[in-house]
């Protein structure tokens, strides 16, 4: 299983102004930029995800930018559960797969405008959950959604509720979590 990584600012070089990372008792200047997630695939091996489309991968020496073509989306989430399986999620409904050798697209086809979280589960299930849009007279169109990737095609598992699914968990005994705005907390036990 990949470790989580939420933070602000990634491991960028750059020139001030920036911030400080601190690594032993030295420190190094880093340039902000805004990123949303990472995680970590590997042993010093970190992935962040950002603003238009960015992606960085830090191997513990450097940082390299991974051109996924998607510059006008911003990726909201990545997670993972081994070097040859990361997931990317992001506005518009994007949703890409990293088999260890390339990026996939994998699409949901449904409404979705923004996704906002992603979790590998310890059986190997991928969870994408965010909000959609649907115009309605009472402006009343945001709704949540909630797909599961079962290694062949998503499945639509939205729990039908009036708020947006924000993040995800998921334990080691496979129960998840997921959170959203007003207070909404949603748990699926293991199947």
């Amino acid at each position: 299983m990949l470790h989580q990584v939420k933070f602000a600012v990634p491991f960028v070089d750059g020139p001030p102004p920036g911030c400080y990372r601190f690594r032993d008792a030295a420190s190094t200047n880093l340039h902000i930029v805004n990123q949303r997630d990472g995680c970590m695939d590997g042993p010093g091996i970190v992935w962040a995800v950002g603003r238009f489309g960015t992606v960085l991968r830090w191997d513990g020496a450097r940082v390299e930018r991974v051109d996924l073509g998607h510059h006008g989306v911003d990726f909201q989430a990545i997670h993972g559960s081994s070097p040859e399986d990361i997931w990317i999620v992001g506005d518009e409904g994007v949703v890409l797969h990293f088999n260890g050798a390339d990026w996939v697209e994998r699409p949901i086809t449904s409404h979705v405008r923004w996704l906002m979280d992603v979790w590998v589960t310890p059986g190997g299930n991928v969870w994408a959950v965010g909000s959609a849009y649907e115009y309605v007279d009472d402006g009343s169109g945001f709704y949540p959604v909630a797909h599961l990737w079962d290694g062949a095609a998503w499945s639509d598992e939205s729990p039908g509720l009036p708020s947006w699914l924000n993040g995800l968990f998921c334990s080691s005994d496979g129960t998840l979590w997921a959170v959203g705005t007003d207070g909404t907390l949603i748990t699926r036990p293991r199947p």
